[in-house]
This record gives structure tokens, sequence and C-alpha cells, in this order.
């Protein structure tokens, strides 16, 4: 295999040199290499990594799926922006965070999880690759689910879900 020191450094860099996410894409890159017989670069380092959130996208979204709008929020605003004052309240309105208490929570019930560690700085994701797939798979807003009481005219007494300018009411 002929890989170059910036492959290296990129693999490292990607993974944060957490053993398992390297050895994971470094897996891809080796496979990728193997199948293919071209030089290792960055590029195939890149391209095995988008492959590596591929194939982790069930594994992440199940995690997803599982937690409260508030850890999601805290996740996705960590994921983009690191933690510049998470509980500034400039911070907090544009990540749609809610108040410090409510971030306070998401980050105890997160850190309990081991999907966020304390840091010099602040607080930051643990997972590298659970970052990146935040990045690629969750950055839009989160919807607002609303459970309407009030039916629609033409069904007199059932609570009904309803999509209203691409809000759920």
């Amino acid at each position: 295999m002929d890989i170059t020191d910036d492959a290296i450094m990129r693999i490292l860099d990607i993974t944060g040199c957490h053993p398992h996410d390297t050895q994971q894409l470094a897996c891809f890159v080796w496979s990728r290499d193997y199948l293919q017989q071209i030089p290792v670069t960055s590029a195939v380092v890149d391209q095995a990594f988008q492959r590596v959130l591929e194939v982790e996208n069930d594994r992440f979204a199940t995690l997803w799926e599982g937690l409260p709008r508030s850890q999601r929020q805290v996740l996705k605003a960590l994921a983009s922006t690191g933690d510049k004052g998470i509980y500034s309240e400039e911070y907090r309105i544009q990540h749609g965070l809610g108040a410090p208490t409510t971030v306070q929570g998401a980050l105890a019930a997160l850190r309990k999880k081991d999907l966020v560690e304390s840091t010099e700085e602040g607080y930051a994701i643990a997972d590298r690759l659970l970052s990146a797939w935040l990045l690629r798979y969750r950055t839009g807003p989160e919807p607002e689910v609303r459970i309407s009481t009030s039916p629609p005219e033409a069904m007199p007494s059932e609570p009904r879900i309803h999509a209203v300018g691409g809000k759920l009411w």
C-alpha cells in the first residue's frame, strides 16, 4: 500500500486519533486501495470517510431518533460551532436551545450517555464520526411538532396532527 504522509495525517485529523474510528477509516481506505490499486492520498481518505458516514448512517440515525429535541439541538450546535459560550443568550438563540437550565439538563444527559465530553474550552461531541454525521445529515432546523386538540371542521371530535405552512399542528 502506497500512502502519503498527508493521507495519514488526514486519517488522524478526521478521527481525532480515536482508536476505533482510526481503525475503521483505515480499513475503508485499505479496501479502496486494495480493490483499485491506487496510491492513497488525502482525496482517497476523504472518499473513504464519506463511505464510513454512509455505513454508520443507520446507527447514528437510530441514536438520533432516541434523543429528545433539547439534546438534539445541543448536539447540532456543538457540531456546527463548538462550545463558544453555549450558555450565552446569543448562542442559545442562534441554535434554538432554550433556557440555560434546558441546556444544562441536555448537556448532563448527553454526558451521561457519553455523547458529549468536557474539554478545556467547555464541551465537545465525544465521537468525531457522530459530529461529522450531524454536519452532513442533520444541519437543518428541527421540525416543531404540535398536536392540535381542535379538530378540523370536517372531523368533529378527534385530535389530529395537521401540516400547516411546513409545520405539524
